[in-house]
């Protein structure tokens, strides 16, 4: 027999959400409590489906519910749960991004749900619970992985001091740096696409890798995704379509490329970063 729940408040379904408005004292169908992120999917008598916030339901089993008054204080036990993206773009280093811009890239994600503490619910007015994204988060909504309450991996955790101002930053005993150098043409497709490739050697290996602007755009867009809404990441310089060949050009941009991994190498927090790190350790083998 199906899983009935009784609508405890108000909700109105914001549009391309996929929610389902409900009123209180309505009779839905629960079609999916293993959702996460404190929501449920149910279906109302008219046959349509979508999310409800799980704190707005009371499930019991099935045929008609009972109403509110008669089934006293609601407990439940919220659950909120990162999921972190979970596509593997295997092509990402690929070539096909030379004439567009770079796409978000996200890594191996996981999802950690761990259930809150139970408690109360006061029947009061509705509170309409948003889970709109920050703007400058790409993932999902920070409220909802500040409540799952995660535990920090180690090689997560940043060390800091307490200095006469305050926390600082630790640096690491070793300064990072880099060298970018010996610009070259290289081309694809049997020489239907040409680039500029770019030799960066860091000073912890001494060994050179190649990457071309591209690439650059893509650790840009790593960093922002990962400290923009705590650290300030410089902008690169911009993409040139036409005269991308010019030796001044070149000289110009790899002058300024340069001067963007100097800074990103000197900050503490962004050069021991990891996704950093395999930027100037990616070998690609041709």
């Amino acid at each position: 027999m199906a899983l009935k729940a009784v609508v405890l408040y108000n909700f109105q379904a914001e549009p391309g959400n996929n929610e389902l408005s409900v009123r209180e004292g309505e009779t839905v169908t629960v079609i999916d409590q293993a959702v996460g992120g404190g929501w449920i999917a149910a279906q109302n008598s008219s046959g349509q489906s979508g999310l409800v916030p799980e704190g707005y339901l009371q499930i019991g089993s099935g045929g008609g519910g009972t109403s509110w008054s008669e089934s006293g204080p609601l407990v439940s036990n919220p659950e909120a749960s990162y999921q972190g993206a979970a596509e593997d773009d295997n092509s990402e280093w690929d070539d096909d991004w030379d004439d567009q811009s770079v796409s978000s890239y996200h890594g191996n994600g996981h999802t950690e749900e761990e259930s809150g503490t139970s408690g109360r619910m006061a029947h009061g007015p509705s509170v309409k619970i948003s889970m709109n994204k920050f703007p400058f988060s790409k993932g999902p909504n920070p409220e909802v992985f500040l409540l799952a309450n995660p535990v920090a991996s180690s090689r997560d955790r940043l060390p800091i001091y307490l200095g006469e101002v305050g926390p600082v930053w630790l640096y690491p005993t070793t300064p990072l740096d880099c060298i970018i150098a010996d610009p070259k043409k290289e081309s694809k497709l049997y020489g239907l696409k040409s680039f500029i490739e770019y030799q960066i050697t860091p000073n912890t290996t001494n060994r050179h890798v190649t990457h071309r602007y591209k690439h650059f755009d893509w650790l840009y867009e790593r960093l922002l995704e990962k400290f923009g809404s705590l650290l300030p990441i410089p902008s690169l310089p911009d993409k040139q379509v036409t005269g991308r060949f010019d030796e001044d050009f070149i000289r110009m941009r790899m002058e300024r490329l340069q001067a963007w991994m100097t800074r990103m190498c000197r900050h503490p927090v962004v050069s021991q970063s990891e996704v950093f790190q395999l930027f100037l350790t990616y070998r690609d083998e041709k």
